[in-house]
């Protein structure tokens, strides 16, 4: 023992044994008075250098995991030497890379172990190797390698997964294995689990500690679901290694507790085709099941609460029923393959996995596998307009495309398989295809863009038929412009008039009207609706068609509310007449044969005579039952005649809305033909029917003149009376009848007189006309020629004689004489002809007539056959007789003869005579027998009041 500071501290050094037994010494210090003093007694271990192949170095930086130490930590460090002692000068320790600070060794069990700590340096992020030596030998685990970590911020990473589908989903009181990865903006990096702190939304549910499986760059931990149906736990991470450092929150992971679905679960399936429940051979289509509770409430659930099926699997299958992103387990996903060859249909089934009877809504789906269409299929397109090719501007055309097989039979298919184009490219198509019946027919429309004609294209762009035309296309759209008052109407009731319409036939009468379309473009066409037909009056009008596409409208009249005027209106856009409206329509009634009439006129005389190679105008006028003329068609009335050499007749026309009708006989051949017109409906003859016409040859010079008065055959005519002259017709054929104008007839010069113009009352064989004797006497000469030539006794001798010789007006007297004659008048006639014998008797106006009285002495040469009456008459007014009752066979000789009348006992004498300037005064004989020469003078006198 010894001290070096005077007795306060006492050394003792032992030296151990060169080769010691093993061991340890036991030394104890005692008091003088035998107490052991503190710590004694003390036990040294005598060792041997120490063995590296015995000891070996642990190194644990007290995080998760182990091997990792953050920036500014520090790593415990251990030698064991299993069982041994050694001393620390035993050992080096180093590390590589120069990362953090090794401490000195220590031991705390007297040399069985020896401790050490590495201290992380700040910015030196990466690995280091701790070593330990005895010598130049590694002790066993040695080197060991840790990893200093940096700051993990919010580029960190969450994942959980519940095991289950989706993974977001866990089971009441099921599991949730999390996944932290750690990042920084570089990317995956190493950290400790320290960096991190695990949040939960609902404190509900248990976490386990974060380990690493990777050394740091993952942290795996489980959530404990509690028993909570329903419930939304939101586990976020958050990195934030120390106080007063950023804090960075990782994306959150968002998990639910499973509910239990109910029937009220939906199952929907799409091909992502039009329709959704048709899939072409070959594809695919996506089936949803939408899981609720009561209530239609959405859920979160797990795929195993579900089975599914389908019935047949030749037509395809199903794929598993997953979730997708959010893998919220608010929906599921399963994949329907269709076969890849041949068409079907298959139900696809989904269930409840508690209940499998039990349906969840809309399961069963029938799925449809479609093979591609045949150019068989037709598309068509309607407007909804008449005609339903027509598109007015605004409006939209919806087309149809109605699939068919190979074979012409109808067929299921979907909208891909086919394409639809224009080529005009007027209008716009508005497209996808749509389908109402499950792709047995597709759907699209097309707007109006300008006037013209719009081709629509529709090709098949699936399988054989691909890039071929479908039946019906493409197809013409005619788009309209808007019509206008240009557009024209016109009305035909395919009778002449085409404006007359029969109103008592049954059925009633009808016309065609016709509306004819007009527009600014020039385009014309449109639609029914552009049109508005109406009626003013008798019958009633149908609805507007089209059989030419729309550039017409026809619709029909019919009279059928009786006889009456129709005024037909057509508007155009409800508001202006289109040309020719309103169109006035006859609705006509029934014509009666016994009333109507047929007539011809040459404009000769005869009218019903024509010259060979000139016309006659021939009319019908309709009549009805009254009489009254009323408008008719020419399809009323059969037109024809009985000899065609003879002349032709031309088509009826009316220029009076079929009041009459006006047709033209064109002479042939000489001769005679009979005018039939009789009634269409029953053959019945109208009045006058058979018409007799005459076609005529120029008549010859063999035509007979000859002239007859009352003197006849002595060639005398009274003063102021008159000679028949007839012409006796001749022509060459043999058919002796001829026209007025073919005679020239004339008083040759020198003669007095007066003639009349030809008549003919013999239709044409024979001319009459009148030769006038003047008052004073003289000779004529009748002449008529033809050709230019006199005919037959032209001209032909009369001898005019005198009425009143001399007269005058004796004011005073207030009488008028008439001096008959100085010389004998000779008069012969035969009894049959009874001709009277007048003269004129000058009158003055102003004067009152009151009385006539007649005196006259006659003187008779002879006459015979009894008993004469000689009847007096003014102005056609009989005043009486005398009767002169000698029967005479000697000449008598101045007989008077005097009678008085009263004006006033002649019923309407005074009437007859008033206002005239000269009075006919007549005497006749009234009974048979024979006058010869008539002679001497007659005067009458009549008394005039003043």
């Amino acid at each position: 023992l010894y001290t070096p500071d005077g007795g306060f501290t006492w050394i003792l050094n032992y030296t151990a044994p060169e080769n010691p037994p093993g061991g340890a010494v036991s030394l104890s210090i005692r008091t003088t008075d035998g107490d052991h003093i503190e710590n004694s007694a003390v036990s040294i271990n005598v060792v041997s250098p120490a063995n590296p192949y015995n000891v070996t170095l642990r190194c644990d930086s007290g995080e998760e995991p182990s091997t990792n130490v953050p920036e500014g930590g520090t790593v415990s460090c251990v030698l064991d030497l299993e069982g041994d002692f050694a001393i620390a000068s035993d050992f080096n320790i180093s590390r590589t890379n120069f990362r953090g600070t090794l401490s000195g060794l220590t031991t705390t069990d007297s040399g069985a172990t020896f401790e050490f700590t590495l201290t992380a340096d700040t910015g030196g992020v990466g690995p280091v190797d701790i070593e330990a030596f005895v010598g130049p030998i590694h002790v066993k685990e040695s080197p060991a390698s840790m990893w200093v970590t940096g700051i993990p911020d919010d580029n960190s990473l969450l994942d959980c997964d519940s095991g289950l589908e989706p993974r977001y989903v866990v089971k009441p009181e099921g599991p949730v294995n999390c996944t932290l990865v750690a990042q920084d903006g570089s990317g995956p990096m190493r950290a400790v689990a320290s960096d991190f702190s695990i949040q939960l939304s609902e404190l509900e549910g248990s976490l386990t500690a974060l380990l690493s499986p990777d050394g740091g760059f993952t942290f795996d931990f489980f959530w404990n679901a509690p028993n909570n149906p329903g419930l939304q736990q939101d586990i976020d991470a958050v990195a934030d290694r120390a106080p007063g450092q950023p804090i960075f929150p990782v994306p959150p992971v968002t998990i639910w507790v499973a509910e239990k679905p109910i029937f009220l679960s939906t199952l929907t399936c799409d091909s992502g085709d039009i329709p959704p429940h048709n899939v072409r051979i070959g594809n695919t289509a996506l089936c949803t099941v939408t899981p609720y509770k009561f209530g239609l409430v959405p859920i979160h659930t797990t795929a195993d609460e579900f089975i599914k099926s389908v019935d047949d699997e030749l037509v395809g299958t199903l794929g598993d029923l997953t979730a997708p992103a959010p893998y919220d387990g608010t929906s599921f996903v399963m994949t329907f393959f269709a076969n890849p060859t041949d068409p079907g249909q298959t139900p696809v089934n989904t269930v409840l996995t508690d209940d499998p009877t039990e349906h969840i809504t809309y399961s069963p789906i029938t799925l449809y596998v479609t093979k591609p269409p045949s150019d068989l299929t037709y598309l068509v397109c309607d407007t909804g307009w008449v005609p339903p090719t027509n598109l007015p501007p605004g409006q939209a055309a919806t087309c149809t495309i109605t699939p068919y097989d190979d074979d012409g039979v109808p067929q299921r298919a979907v909208a891909n398989d086919f394409a639809v184009s224009l080529l005009s490219g007027l209008g716009a198509l508005n497209l996808p295809l749509t389908t109402s019946n499950g792709g047995q027919s597709f759907q699209f429309t097309y707007d109006w863009g300008s006037p013209g004609f719009e081709y629509i294209q529709a090709a098949i762009t699936n399988g054989n038929w691909t890039g071929l035309n479908i039946t019906g296309a493409p197809f013409e759209i005619v788009a309209t412009d808007v019509p206008d008052d240009s557009s024209t109407l016109e009305c035909d009731s395919g009778l002449y008039p085409s404006t007359s319409v029969h109103a008592e036939t049954d059925p009633p009468g009808t016309a065609l009207c016709t509306i004819t379309v007009g527009d600014a473009s020039g385009f014309g066409y449109g639609i029914t609706l552009h049109f508005q037909n109406g009626l003013l009056g008798k019958g009633s009008v149908g609805p507007l068609s089209t059989d030419d596409g729309g550039r017409t409208f026809t619709f029909i009249y019919t009279a059928d509310e009786g006889v009456g005027i129709a005024d037909v209106i057509v508007t155009v856009n409800l508001v202006d007449n289109i040309v020719n409206s309103p169109l006035r329509l006859t609705a006509i009634g029934t014509v009666d044969p016994l009333h109507a009439e047929i007539h011809c006129d040459s404009g000769h005389i005869p009218p019903n005579n024509v010259r060979s190679g000139e016309n006659a105008t021939c009319w019908i006028i309709p009549r009805d039952k009254d009489g009254v003329n009323i408008e008719a068609v020419r399809e009323d009335f059969l037109l024809d005649h009985s000899h065609y050499n003879v002349a032709n007749l031309t088509e009826m026309v009316t220029y009076d809305n079929g009041k009459t009708f006006y047709f033209y006989y064109l002479g042939l051949d000489p001769g005679t033909t009979y005018i039939n017109g009789t009634m269409a409906v029953d053959n019945r003859h109208v009045l006058y029917s058979p018409l007799p016409m005459h076609t005529t040859a120029p008549p010859t010079t063999d035509s007979v003149l000859e002239c007859r008065s009352r003197h006849y055959p002595v060639p005398y005519v009274t003063a102021l009376e008159t000679a028949i002259c007839t012409i006796a017709v001749n022509t060459s054929d043999g058919t002796n009848r001829a026209v007025a104008a073919d005679f020239n007839e004339y008083l040759e010069l020198g003669s007095i007189g007066t003639i009349t113009s030809l008549q003919t009352y013999d239709e044409g064989q024979t001319f009459v006309f009148i030769f006038t004797a003047a008052e004073d006497p003289g000779e004529a000469r009748v002449a008529v020629e033809t050709g230019g030539l006199h005919i037959t006794q032209s001209p032909f001798f009369l001898l005019g004689t005198g009425a009143c010789y001399k007269y005058y007006f004796n004011n005073i007297t207030k009488s008028s004489v008439c001096v008959v004659g100085d010389w004998p008048l000779h008069t012969t006639f035969p009894v049959e002809w009874r001709k009277p014998w007048k003269v004129l008797l000058p009158t003055q106006l102003g004067v009152t007539l009151e009385s006539v009285t007649f005196r006259h002495n006659a003187s008779f040469s002879k006459f015979t056959g009894g008993p004469k009456e000689i009847e007096y008459y003014i102005e056609g007014i009989r005043l009486g007789a005398y009767c002169v009752d000698n029967e005479m066979q000697e000449p008598l000789l101045g007989i008077p003869f005097e009678w008085t009348w009263q004006v006033s006992q002649i019923d309407g004498l005074a009437a007859a005579v008033a206002g005239k300037s000269s009075i006919a005064l007549t005497i006749a004989s009234a009974s048979f027998g024979r006058w010869v020469n008539l002679h001497d003078q007659m005067e009458v006198f009549r008394q005039y009041e003043t």
